[in-house]
């Protein structure tokens, strides 16, 4: 979920699951991005959650 105002919200404020794996597969793979004044933005190599709050369900993901 993006906020109201985020200039990188998609229509509907959600990406499909399609967009959504295929954003965080890039940024996970610690894949170079730009931020939205086109300067380079590092990939992620680690994230920290300190607090989770689960909004529906629990799907299957199937690996492949």
């Amino acid at each position: 979920m993006f906020a109201a105002d985020s200039p990188a919200a998609p229509p509907g404020g959600a990406f499909s699951r399609e967009q959504e794996l295929a954003t965080s597969g890039r940024m996970f793979d610690g894949e170079q991005g730009w931020d939205f004044e086109g300067w380079p933005k590092p990939g992620v190599l680690g994230i920290d959650i300190y607090r989770l709050e689960r909004r529906t369900d629990w799907l299957d993901v199937p690996l492949n």
